[in-house]
Formats: structure tokens, sequence, C-alpha cells
């Protein structure tokens, strides 16, 4: 698949100012002011831009400049809150100025078919991006209706203010990002690799939304790629699964899970036990039984098979024994080994 548009690029290293996480959201202030400003005029450009994508089939180069600035802005400010970078952010959106970055190719051709329906096809991305890290296109404001069911021009203003929101991912990723990050003076790689993936798939969004681009978002979470390659884990997802389903065990895909959540509650019953079991003998001998290990690792597996079955992340039915190499999403799971009692 070539490459998307609207790409998210992420440099830096993972070390983080204590004093400027502690007043992140306060050194933030000035932010929250301009993008605001920013985002009323952003709105209206976006309307423009609409009727001229639908009469000429291509974005002005004028605007093109305008939004992919703000959303390049946008992204820089949200990897600031998230401490998914440190430096403080410029003013402008000013490409290749922050260690996550967005990079936005030229104008091309769009579809006006798909423009005249973009706010309607869009809805489902946007419902995403805002889980993932917030709404980057203006969102209604406050508003109150008149004891006369009619809105004054305040508060008509007041509803047309944009008022950027976070998700709710990428605001639980950053809390706790806070608290590594003044402890040990970094942020843990995955949380700033989950947050640069949310912003990526926000930036596309409101790319999508202001016609710098036709091309929907993608949801690859292999992007963008990692800066550093991640350690290897005592226990790893492996994902074979080629994406096609089933239509008719997709339809009756609950039913089908029943015989299973008999089954997991009852394993994982016994499961209980066996780490309680595992933490005496673990704490005794400073590693897992072998017997519990083996007990307990077809059980993660197991589960790891059943939820993907039940979640429409692989397709075939899964075992009942938790076999490793059983199920195109798998549980790579390590001897055990010596542990800090």
């Amino acid at each position: 698949m070539e490459p998307h548009p609207i790409r998210v690029v992420v440099s830096g290293d993972l070390r983080r100012s204590r004093l400027t996480v502690f007043f992140r959201l306060l050194l933030a202030v000035p932010h929250f002011v301009w993008i605001v400003l920013w985002g009323i005029l952003v709105f209206l450009a976006a309307i423009v831009s609409w009727f001229v994508v639908l009469v000429s089939g291509r974005l002005p180069e004028a605007f093109y400049r305008f939004q992919s600035a703000y959303v390049r802005y946008w992204t820089h400010l949200l990897a600031f809150l998230y401490l998914a970078a440190n430096p403080f952010p410029g003013f402008v959106g000013r490409a290749g100025s922050y260690p996550v970055d967005v990079e936005i190719d030229e104008p091309m051709r769009q579809s006006r078919l798909q423009t005249f329906f973009r706010l309607l096809l869009a809805l489902p991305a946007l419902a995403l991006a805002s889980l993932l890290a917030g709404d980057a296109m203006p969102a209604p404001g406050g508003g109150v209706w008149g004891e006369d069911g009619e809105l004054s021009t305040l508060e008509l203003a007041l509803i047309a203010l944009p008022v950027p929101s976070g998700g709710l991912v990428a605001t639980v990723v950053a809390i706790l990002a806070w608290f590594v990050a003044l402890v040990l003076g970094r942020s843990p790689q995955g949380f700033r690799d989950l947050s640069a993936y949310g912003l990526r798939y926000g930036a596309q969004t409101a790319g999508y939304l202001l016609f710098l681009t036709d091309r929907y978002p993608s949801s690859d979470t292999a992007q963008p790629r990692a800066a550093q390659a991640p350690p290897r884990k005592p226990v790893r997802l492996l994902v074979t699964d080629d994406l096609r389903r089933s239509r008719l065990t997709v339809f009756f895909r609950l039913l089908l899970f029943l015989p299973h959540y008999v089954w997991l509650s009852l394993w994982g019953f016994a499961a209980f036990f066996a780490v309680i079991a595992s933490w005496f003998a673990t704490l005794a001998a400073g590693r897992s039984p072998d017997a519990l290990h083996r007990f307990l690792a077809a059980y993660v597996r197991y589960q790891a098979h059943v939820y993907s079955y039940l979640l429409l992340v692989a397709n075939p039915f899964p075992g009942f024994v938790g076999a490793a190499g059983s199920y195109p999403v798998d549980v790579d799971i390590d001897p055990p080994a010596r542990q800090n009692r």
C-alpha cells in the first residue's frame, strides 16, 4: 500500500525535564488560547474549502498551507501535553520543528463525490480519533438555551467556539507517564509510541476533514515506526491473521462464544488458586514451578485466543486448551526464569 499522504515522524529521545513535566498544563495555557483562536479561523476555512474542492476538485495552495500548519501545530501541542515529546512547541506549526512532527504531501485532485459526503464518511474515524488522541477539528463548546427556546448572539458564539478535547487513551497514558517521568526523568517508550499512534490517526482524521487529502485515515498500528527497537519481552503477542472473516460466524459470534465463556470462567477459577500457589512457590524458590508455569501460560494463551475470536481480531473458532501456535493471534511465553523475591 502506498504511504499515507499524512504521516507522523517521531524523533528525539525519551528524556523528560522533571520541572517542565510537573508544570506541563500550566505551561500550555498560552497554547490553549492560541489554538482556540486559530481553530475558529480553521472552522471557517473548512467550510470555504468544502465548496472550493467540490467545484474544482482540488484544495487551493493558500488553504493547504494554512490548514496543514494547523494540523501540525495541534499535533505538536498534544505531543507536548501527552509527554510524547519534551520541548516547548512553537506557535506556527512549522514543519520539522518538533520531535513529533507531521509530514503532509502536496494537495492532489480529490473525488467530488467523496467531498460532498466528507463529514458523514468521517464519523467512524472521528469516533476512533476522539478516543485515541482527541479532536483536532473545532468542536462545539458550551451554550445554554434561553427561556424562550431561542439563542442569543452570545450563546451562538459560545456554541461555535472551538474547544480541542483530549482522547481517553492518550489522557490515561499521559497521566501514567507524568508520574513515571517525575520519578525517572524519562518517558517509557511504549507510552510515547502509543501516544504517537493516536496523534498520527488524529492528524490523518483532521487532514481528511480539512480536505488536505481524500485518503481515509489508516489504523495501521505499525505507523509511525518506533524510533528505537523495543526490548525483547518474556511475553510476546504473535499475529499471523489474514484479516478475512466469515460473515456467517461473525453474525453468530456472541452465540458461538458461549461455550468458551463457560470454560474460560471455570479455568479462571482454577487459575486464581494456581496464582496463589505459584506466588508462595516463587517466593520460596525464586522461580515459578514448571507445572504451574505451563498451566498459567496455557490459560493466558487461551484467554488471548478466546477474546481475539470474540472481538473479531481473528476468524477461526479457537480450541479449548490454549496450545501454543494454534491460533492466528497467539502468545509466546518464555520458560520460567529466576525472579526477584
